[in-house]
Protein backbone atom coordinates (compact mmCIF):
# COMPACT_ATOMS: atom_id res chain seq x y z
CA UNK A 1 0.00 0.00 0.00
CA UNK A 2 1.20 3.76 -1.12
CA UNK A 3 1.04 5.85 2.26
CA UNK A 4 4.14 8.13 1.51
CA UNK A 5 5.56 10.34 -1.10
CA UNK A 6 8.43 9.27 -2.80
CA UNK A 7 11.95 11.28 -3.08
CA UNK A 8 11.86 13.81 -5.73
CA UNK A 9 14.68 11.83 -7.74
CA UNK A 10 13.12 8.47 -7.23
CA UNK A 11 10.68 6.29 -9.12
CA UNK A 12 9.72 4.30 -6.40
CA UNK A 13 10.95 3.34 -2.96
CA UNK A 14 10.28 0.38 -0.17
CA UNK A 15 10.44 1.09 3.54
CA UNK A 16 11.70 -2.02 5.35
CA UNK A 17 10.51 -0.37 8.51
CA UNK A 18 6.83 -0.40 7.99
CA UNK A 19 7.07 -2.38 4.85
CA UNK A 20 5.36 -0.12 2.35
CA UNK A 21 5.81 1.06 -1.23
CA UNK A 22 5.42 4.32 -2.53
CA UNK A 23 5.40 4.54 -6.40
CA UNK A 24 5.69 8.37 -7.81
CA UNK A 25 2.49 9.40 -9.39
CA UNK A 26 2.40 10.10 -13.02
CA UNK A 27 4.36 7.23 -14.48
CA UNK A 28 3.81 5.53 -17.34
CA UNK A 29 2.49 2.02 -17.65
CA UNK A 30 5.71 0.18 -18.14
CA UNK A 31 7.98 2.17 -16.06
CA UNK A 32 5.14 2.21 -13.02
CA UNK A 33 4.98 -1.82 -13.66
CA UNK A 34 8.56 -2.45 -13.68
CA UNK A 35 9.20 0.12 -10.65
CA UNK A 36 6.32 -1.75 -8.44
CA UNK A 37 7.94 -5.65 -9.42
CA UNK A 38 11.11 -4.35 -8.63
CA UNK A 39 10.32 -3.07 -5.02
CA UNK A 40 8.13 -6.06 -4.48
CA UNK A 41 11.00 -8.19 -5.08
CA UNK A 42 13.19 -6.04 -2.43
CA UNK A 43 10.45 -6.72 0.01
CA UNK A 44 10.05 -10.50 -1.26
CA UNK A 45 13.68 -11.03 -1.43
CA UNK A 46 15.87 -8.74 0.50
CA UNK A 47 18.97 -10.43 0.21
CA UNK A 48 18.95 -10.28 -3.81
CA UNK A 49 21.64 -8.22 -5.61
CA UNK A 50 19.82 -5.24 -7.00
CA UNK A 51 21.29 -5.92 -10.12
CA UNK A 52 19.29 -8.98 -10.57
CA UNK A 53 16.03 -7.46 -9.04
CA UNK A 54 16.44 -4.82 -12.05
CA UNK A 55 16.83 -7.84 -14.42
CA UNK A 56 13.97 -9.88 -13.04
CA UNK A 57 11.90 -6.41 -13.10
CA UNK A 58 12.31 -5.32 -16.35
CA UNK A 59 11.90 -9.08 -17.71
CA UNK A 60 8.69 -9.62 -15.81
CA UNK A 61 7.17 -6.24 -16.81
CA UNK A 62 8.16 -6.11 -20.59
CA UNK A 63 6.62 -9.88 -20.44
CA UNK A 64 3.23 -8.43 -19.29
CA UNK A 65 3.12 -5.38 -21.45
CA UNK A 66 3.68 -7.98 -23.90
CA UNK A 67 0.85 -9.87 -22.97
CA UNK A 68 -1.48 -6.45 -22.90
CA UNK A 69 -0.95 -5.12 -19.06
CA UNK A 70 -2.83 -1.55 -19.19
CA UNK A 71 -3.48 0.79 -16.07
CA UNK A 72 -7.36 1.09 -15.75
CA UNK A 73 -7.57 5.19 -14.60
CA UNK A 74 -9.98 5.81 -11.66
Amino acid sequence: MVRRKVAADRWAEFDADSREIAIAPGLEDDLLLDSLIHECLHVCLPDLADGAVDAIATDIAAAAIRMGFSREED
